[in-house]
């Protein structure tokens, strides 16, 4: 086998083995998304707590779920809407509407 061959394959070994590296990087860690809905979860409702109007009602979130799937620019209001934090609905009529 020549130098250059052999050169050649173990360049195209290293390149393989980067490219799974990197597959397995990322689908481990959804891509680099943090998990936040908990964190969200808190702030939407300290905002319901203290009848904040602008955090509640206006102010745009982007969440991300253990199962991989997120919303981006949604509010509090319409996480409530979602249903998938299980806000409480009355903020929502008390607040925004």
């Amino acid at each position: 086998m020549k130098t250059g061959k052999l050169l050649e394959i173990i360049i195209l070994a290293i390149i393989a083995i980067g490219i799974i590296s990197l597959l397995i990087w990322g689908f481990s860690t959804n891509w680099g998304k943090k998990v936040n809905a908990y964190e969200v979860k808190e702030s939407c409702e300290e905002a319901c707590f203290n009848k904040n109007y602008e955090d509640f009602c206006v102010k745009e979130r982007a969440v991300w779920f253990n199962d991989g799937s997120g919303v981006s620019d949604i509010t509090c209001s319409g996480l409530v809407m979602g249903g998938r934090l299980n806000l409480d609905w009355s903020c929502r009529t008390e607040l925004c509407e």
